[in-house]
């Protein structure tokens, strides 16, 4: 593979700027991205070269990727709902996929035409800090086919992730790039992949609510809870764990962790 660097210079604005910018820089009909941290692995381009080849429909092309601890330990991703462990194909539901497992797409594993972005006017949300690329994936999704490999071909090191889950930790309010995905809700036609998307904004949401809760602030986690209009399900359970005693979170906390490692 031939490769011609292209530098573009402009004044720090984030990163959905810069990768805004250079996909309209782009030469080729292809864009793929690479973060600063992570690697690509030997078969990565020829392994998306392929996806291309064998599924010129798609809207969005990625391969499997593991993730690399500070302390070296390499760990696969939890890939689920697709038709067998080995696979290469369209995904049957991305956001099906993404609830039931971890997210399978990862910037650094991911390759987009740049029709995708010019003729649907998808954009990497700019000012967002977090989710502005879950957001362009959820995008991509509802109106394309997402080709995907279960291959490694892509190396994800962890430790900025690990600083930034520590500052959402201590976020109130869920991202702007998460809410903005259910501005486009009505686009998506599939009954199944809807039913899905809607578990997903759930799955994303649902996080601030309880940590609002674990943090004595019930007034406002109960009044994001049918803002965000949550399931019955989980009013039922936000509401019962906010009648709870403040001192009592950190003991079921401590128990929800301990079964998590035990299972």
């Amino acid at each position: 593979v031939q490769t011609c660097a292209l530098p573009i210079y402009q004044k720090n604005s984030g990163v959905s700027v810069a990768r805004n910018k250079g996909i309209k820089e782009a030469k080729a009909d292809y864009v793929a991205f690479l973060d600063a941290d992570d690697l690509w692995l030997p078969k990565f381009l020829q392994t998306i070269y392929e996806l291309i080849q064998n599924f010129p429909d798609a809207g969005l092309y990625a391969t499997a990727y593991k993730k690399r601890k500070e302390n070296g330990e390499e760990i696969g991703i939890n890939i689920q709902a697709l038709p067998s462990k080995e696979y290469e194909g369209y995904l049957p539901n991305y956001f099906e996929s993404i609830v039931k497992g971890d997210n399978l797409v990862w910037s650094s594993a991911t390759c987009i035409p740049k029709k995708v972005f010019i003729e649907n006017d998808i954009w990497f949300p700019v000012g967002e800090k977090y989710g502005e690329d879950q957001y362009v994936w959820a995008r991509v999704a509802m109106k394309f086919a997402i080709a995907y490999s279960t291959k490694i071909c892509s190396l994800y090191k962890i430790e900025a992730e690990n600083n930034t889950i520590n500052v959402i930790l201590k976020e109130k309010e869920a991202h702007k790039s998460f809410l903005m995905m259910i501005d486009f809700r009505d686009s998506i036609k599939d009954e199944k992949l809807l039913f899905y998307f809607d578990k997903y904004i759930e799955k994303l949401l649902k996080g601030f609510v309880y940590r609002n809760i674990l943090r004595g602030d019930k007034i406002y986690a109960f009044k994001q809870m049918f803002e965000y209009r949550l399931s019955f399900k989980y009013k039922i359970i936000f509401i019962m764990l906010g009648l709870l005693p403040v001192f009592s979170y950190k003991f079921l906390q401590n128990i929800r962790n301990s079964l998590k490692k035990n299972y």
